[in-house]
C-alpha cells in the first residue's frame, strides 16, 4: 500500500529536521579545516583540494536526501490527487496540490543555505590556503636570486611573471620566475578566494537574485535588469578587493574580469532578451484590450499569436498585476477564439493562473 500523504509529510518533514544538524556539523568541519589550512607551514594544494572536495562531497549526499525526500513526498500526492480526480473531488485535487507545494517549499531555506554555504565556504578554503601561500611568498620575495654571471645578489621582490633583470655589479640581464609558493599564490585561484570571501554578501544577495528570477515564468527586462544589477555589484565588490592583491593587474585588467563574471550571469538570458522586450511592450496594449497591436507585435516576433497573449497574461499576473490580467485574458479569449462564455472562461483561467503561482 502507498504512503498517504499525512503519513509522508511526517517522513519528510523528519527527513528535512535530521539535515540541519548535519549542514551545521558539515560547516563546523569545514571551519577547522579553514582554520588548519591558514595556519599551514608548507601549504599543499592537494591538501586544499581534499577539503573542497569534502565540503562539496557532503552537500551533494545533504542535497541528495533532500531530493529523495522530496521525490516520495510528490509521489504521494500524486497518487491521492489522481484519485480525488477520479472521484470527481475537483476542489480535493486542487487542495492537494496546494498543500504539496506548501511542504516543497520547507526545503527552501535549507537549499539556499547549501548554495550559499557551499560558495563561501569554498571561498573561504582558498583564501586560508592563500594566506599561508602569503607568508611563505613573502619569504621568496625577500629572499634574493644570484646573478647567473658574477653571483652577485639581485633583489626581485614580489615575481608574478617571469621577469628580466639586470644586475646592479656586472650589468647581465637574466629572467626571474616566481617561486613556488608565489606561482600558487599569484597563479591559481588564492587571490579569487581571498576576494571573493572579502566580498561575501553581495554573493548572497546575487544568489537571492538569481532564486527570485528563476521562479518567474514570464521575466521581463526589468527583471533582467534587477539581475544584471545585482550580478554587477557582486563583480564590482569581488573586483575592489581583488585589485590591490595581485602586482600585475591594472584597473583595465580587473574591468575585465568584472565584466567576464558579470557575463557568466546574464549571458544565459539573452537569448530571450527579444522575445522579453517584445512581451513588456505587449502588457499596456494587454491590458488595455488592443488586440489590433498585440497582434501586429506577435507578427513582428513571428510568434504565435495566442502563445505570445497567454505570455503576456502569465507576466501581468505574476507579477502582481492582476487586474491588467484580467483584461488580457479577454484579449486571450478573442485570440483563441474561444466559444466558451466569456467570462466564466476568463474565470477558469485566472484561477490556473492562481494556482500555478501557489503551487511554484
Amino acid at each position: 500500500m502507498s504512503p498517504t500523504p499525512d503519513t509522508q509529510i511526517r517522513a519528510w518533514r523528519e527527513q528535512l529536521a535530521e539535515q540541519r544538524p548535519r549542514l551545521t556539523e558539515v560547516r563546523s568541519e569545514t571551519e577547522a579545516a579553514i582554520h588548519r589550512l591558514a595556519l599551514a607551514d608548507a601549504p599543499d594544494a592537494a591538501t586544499l583540494g581534499a577539503a573542497r572536495a569534502a565540503l562539496r562531497e557532503r552537500h551533494k549526499a545533504i542535497e541528495a536526501r533532500i531530493d529523495h525526500g522530496q521525490a516520495a513526498l510528490t509521489q504521494a500526492f500524486a497518487a491521492a490527487v489522481a484519485e480525488a480526480s477520479t472521484r470527481g473531488d475537483a476542489a480535493g485535487a486542487r487542495r492537494l496540490r496546494f498543500q504539496l507545494a506548501e511542504e516543497r517549499r520547507q526545503s527552501e531555506p535549507l537549499r539556499a543555505t547549501l548554495r550559499q554555504d557551499g560558495l563561501l565556504l569554498d571561498a573561504s578554503l582558498r583564501a586560508a590556503d592563500a594566506r599561508a601561500l602569503f607568508r611563505l611568498a613573502q619569504k621568496e620575495w625577500r629572499t634574493p636570486r644570484p646573478c647567473l654571471k658574477c653571483g652577485a645578489r639581485i633583489a626581485v621582490g614580489a615575481l608574478s611573471a617571469p621577469t628580466a633583470f639586470a644586475c646592479g655589479s656586472c650589468g647581465a640581464v637574466q629572467t626571474e620566475r616566481p617561486g613556488p609558493a608565489s606561482a600558487r599564490y599569484f597563479g591559481g585561484e588564492a587571490i579569487d578566494g581571498l576576494a571573493t570571501e572579502a566580498s561575501a554578501d553581495a554573493w548572497v544577495a546575487l544568489d537571492d537574485a538569481e532564486f527570485a528570477f528563476r521562479r518567474l515564468r514570464e521575466p521581463l527586462a526589468a527583471d533582467t535588469d534587477l539581475l544584471t544589477s545585482a550580478a554587477r555589484k557582486a563583480a564590482e565588490a569581488w573586483g575592489a578587493a581583488a585589485r590591490p592583491l595581485h602586482p600585475a593587474w591594472d584597473d583595465a585588467a580587473v574591468a575585465a574580469m568584472v565584466h567576464q563574471k558579470v557575463e557568466a550571469v546574464v549571458s544565459p538570458l539573452t537569448a530571450r532578451a527579444g522575445w522579453r522586450a517584445a512581451v513588456g511592450a505587449g502588457l499596456q496594449a494587454a491590458a488595455a484590450g488592443r488586440t489590433a497591436e498585440l497582434l501586429a507585435l506577435a507578427d513582428q516576433e513571428r510568434v504565435d499569436p495566442a502563445a505570445f497573449v497567454e505570455a503576456i497574461c502569465v507576466s501581468l499576473h505574476e507579477h502582481g498585476n492582476r487586474d491588467a490580467a484580467w483584461q488580457a485574458l479577454a484579449v486571450l479569449h478573442h485570440v483563441r477564439r474561444e466559444k466558451a462564455e466569456r467570462n466564466q472562461w476568463m474565470l477558469d483561467r485566472i484561477m490556473e493562473l492562481d494556482d500555478d503561482l501557489r503551487t511554484r
